[in-house]
């Protein structure tokens, strides 16, 4: 995917498009649905709602997000186990089972679709 959009270039600029759009949806023409890639990439564009961001991450519908810090998840036994992701580490997480993970950068909630006027 080429990335002709530019998205923020450091952490003051994400949390100053997030400030800017959190109160009101910037695309109100997107329909509340699953956001598709080109769906997701504008909302990171306008309000910063990823940063870092990284275009190659996109999937059909979602994004890679990194893992950092501590990640919470239950063993066979429903054992709670801790990981580092960053000691290299390989974490394999069951099926249907619940865990935690920290990201790496930042990843803002933004408002519900809808719930928000648009701004005119």
């Amino acid at each position: 995917m080429e990335n002709d959009l530019n998205y923020a270039i450091s952490d003051d600029d994400a949390q100053s498009r997030y400030d800017k759009y959190k109160n009101f949806d910037p695309l109100h023409e997107v329909e509340s649905a699953l956001l598709n890639t080109a769906d997701i990439a504008d909302y990171v564009f306008h309000t910063g709602m990823i940063y870092p961001f990284d275009p190659t991450k996109l999937k059909a519908a979602s994004y890679e997000m990194d893992i950092g810090g501590e990640v919470l998840c239950w063993d066979e036994n429903d054992k709670k186990e801790y990981y580092e992701p960053l000691s290299g580490k390989e974490i394999k997480l069951r099926r249907n089972s619940g865990s935690s993970a920290e990201s790496v950068g930042r990843f803002q909630k933004i408002w519900s679709l809808n719930s928000y006027p648009v701004n005119e």
